[in-house]
């Protein structure tokens, strides 16, 4: 009985020291194909990837650039949300019939929540605070993952593509020249959003670790976000 229990104390022990490896594998992996640089320096707008091959993916988020640089894409949970001008107004339609300049994407079938700190307002005090609530997580912030942002902020300066070639090379300055632009204040809002710090002039700006949609409760205004300032009881989600 004796060496028994010493066996049995023996073989506790050493379980008790041996890690326990994880093998819980990430629920989302964030994909991507061609590259905003791509759209000036090769003066690639063309729709090089079409939206329909991916109608069947469930729980599909996604933003991209519209052919042409005509518009913007958000896709929500699988519903594609496509912006564009029309006579000085914006027209959102829902379909998968469109083709992407360039594209980032994940499929996403379950979020966990986080409260925003009312301290955070910024942009780049948003971008910091995405990262250390993604790591807080358990999430790779080494790779690139999405989130969402839910509530009211305060102000958030958009704009869509409206180009119109005129048949010489696109360049930063037609690009930025022909944007439609727009305040979105104090609304309710959904934005989809894709955190890298190595995707700069891939599917980020250069000076940006993200690449911000939205859209308004009203659904009738889908833009890439410039510039945001917070307001409080905003909610992020990240991938669980």
């Amino acid at each position: 009985m004796k060496y028994a229990l010493i066996a049995l104390t023996l073989i506790f022990a050493s379980c008790m020291k041996t890690p326990i490896k994880s093998t819980q594998e990430p629920s989302f992996i964030v994909e991507h194909q061609g590259a905003m640089r791509d759209m000036f320096l090769e003066g690639n707008i063309k729709g090089n990837i079409p939206l329909a091959e991916f109608s069947n993916k469930p729980h599909l988020y996604a933003v991209a650039p519209l052919e042409g640089l005509s518009g913007e894409i958000m896709i929500l949970d699988s519903i594609p949300y496509i912006s564009f001008i029309r006579n000085n107004s914006v027209v959102v339609e829902k379909s998968f019939d469109k083709k992407a300049i360039f594209m980032v994407w994940a499929e996403v079938s379950d979020w966990q929540e986080v409260t925003v700190s009312t301290s955070i307002k910024s942009y780049s005090e948003l971008e910091q605070f995405v990262a250390q609530s993604a790591k807080s997580a358990n999430i790779d912030i080494n790779k690139p993952f999405p989130f969402l942002l839910k509530g009211n902020p305060l102000k958030v300066n958009w704009h869509i593509n409206n180009y119109v070639s005129d048949n010489t090379p696109i360049s930063r300055e037609k690009h930025e020249q022909s944007n439609f632009k727009g305040v979105l204040e104090q609304q309710t809002v959904e934005i989809l959003g894709f955190y890298s710090d190595k995707h700069q002039g891939i599917f980020t700006h250069h000076s940006s670790n993200t690449h911000l949609h939205v859209r308004n409760v009203l659904g009738d205004i889908i833009g890439h976000i410039d510039d945001i300032m917070l307001g409080n009881q905003m909610l992020l989600y990240l991938p669980k």
